[in-house]
């Protein structure tokens, strides 16, 4: 390969990665909505009371 093409490979490489890194934060955010969500769910069952009509404490 000449010394342009390296270059230009180059680019390509840290465009990729640039892409792979947007793709990781995506993700991450995503699993920390999610855990959130998952708290907030486990916190309604445990205020549900066992004798409660299905559906729950709705007001």
């Amino acid at each position: 390969m000449t010394r342009d093409e390296l270059i230009v490979q180059i680019g390509l490489l840290k465009a990729e990665e640039k892409q792979e890194q947007s793709k990781i934060a995506t993700a991450e955010t995503n699993i920390i909505r999610l855990r959130r969500k998952i708290r907030e769910l486990k916190r309604q069952v445990f205020k549900a009371s066992p004798l409660a009509p299905e559906g729950g404490n709705e007001c």
